[in-house]
């Protein structure tokens, strides 16, 4: 698109950053089915990314039952 006549003295095509074509196996996370607990499970250890005590208590089963997601 920057090769456009439109956009000539706007930018340097030869210096604009390019890469690689990206392969599908990038995206093989978008092809696992989740289900509603999964959803759950990722948001709540999302939060916990926030609060390092709870989650470490979190992954050595030690959490409290007041701090679970219903």
């Amino acid at each position: 698109a920057l090769a456009d006549p439109y956009f000539r003295g706007l930018a340097k095509v030869e210096r604009e950053p390019s890469a690689q074509p990206v392969t599908k196996l990038e995206f093989e996370f978008e092809r696992r089915r989740i289900t509603k607990e999964d959803v759950r499970e990722l948001i709540y250890r999302e939060i916990l990314e926030y609060h390092p005590k709870m989650l470490r208590e979190f992954l050595d089963g030690t959490e409290s039952a007041g701090y679970m997601y219903p």
